[in-house]
C-alpha cells in the first residue's frame, strides 16, 4: 500500500488516522518473508504455469452513527454528535517479478526480474444523513454507497515507484482528533 487516508467527521469533530510510515504492507501470521506478499505461488518445474490469487479490501473499521467517545466535562448533545462524513482511501502497486533464488542469498534485492507492475486504487468519500432510518447495513443513510477500484494499465518492469528496501507494516496507528466549529 503507497497511501492511505481515513477521516471520520462528526458534526464538531474529524477523526483522522495515519499510518506511521508509509509504504505498509500487511501483517499476516504465516506470511512469506518481505518483499513478498501474502500469496506466493512458487514454480516447481520450467515452463510451468502458476495462477496467483489475490483479493483485499479496505476493512470495516466501525463507525458509529453518533460519537460516544467521552468529552470533558460532559458530551454535547446527541444531535451535535453526529456523523456527518467518512472518507477513507488507498492506492496499491502490484508487481509480477521473478526470482533467481540461487542468486538471492548473495543480492538479495538484485535477484529479482520486475515482469510487469499495475497501480490500482479503492476508496470511498460519502455523506452521511442520520435523519434517515436505518435500514439494512445503513445504506439508505449513506450516499453514495459503492464505488468501484481504479486499475491502471499494465506497465513492463517495475516502474516509477518507490523502492522497497525493508518492510513496513501497519502496526501502530496515529488518531488526531479535531475540533471544528
Amino acid at each position: 500500500m503507497l497511501t492511505t487516508e481515513l477521516k471520520i467527521r462528526y458534526t464538531n469533530t474529524q477523526i483522522s488516522w495515519s499510518p506511521p510510515s508509509m509504504p505498509i504492507r500487511d501483517i499476516i501470521t504465516g506470511a512469506p518473508t518481505f518483499p513478498f506478499y501474502f500469496w506466493v505461488t512458487p514454480y516447481t518445474a520450467d515452463q510451468e504455469t502458476q495462477t496467483a490469487h489475490h483479493e483485499d479490501s479496505p476493512g470495516n473499521f466501525g463507525v458509529a452513527w453518533v460519537d460516544t467517545r467521552a468529552a470533558s466535562p460532559a458530551p454535547p448533545p446527541a444531535t451535535r454528535r453526529q456523523l456527518q462524513r467518512v472518507t477513507f482511501k488507498d492506492t496499491f502497486t502490484a508487481w509480477l517479478v521473478v526470482q533467481n533464488i540461487e542468486w538471492s542469498a548473495r543480492d538479495l534485492a538484485g535477484s529479482f526480474a520486475f515482469q510487469k507492475h499495475f497501480n490500482w486504487d479503492c476508496g470511498l468519500d460519502y455523506a452521511v444523513d442520520t435523519t434517515q432510518p436505518v435500514a439494512a447495513g445503513g445504506s439508505n443513510r449513506c450516499a453514495p454507497t459503492s464505488k468501484p477500484a481504479g486499475i491502471g494499465a499494465v506497465g513492463n518492469g517495475k516502474g516509477s515507484n518507490p523502492v522497497l528496501t525493508a518492510p513496513v507494516y501497519n502496526s501502530t496507528v496515529a488518531a488526531t482528533t479535531t475540533a471544528i466549529p
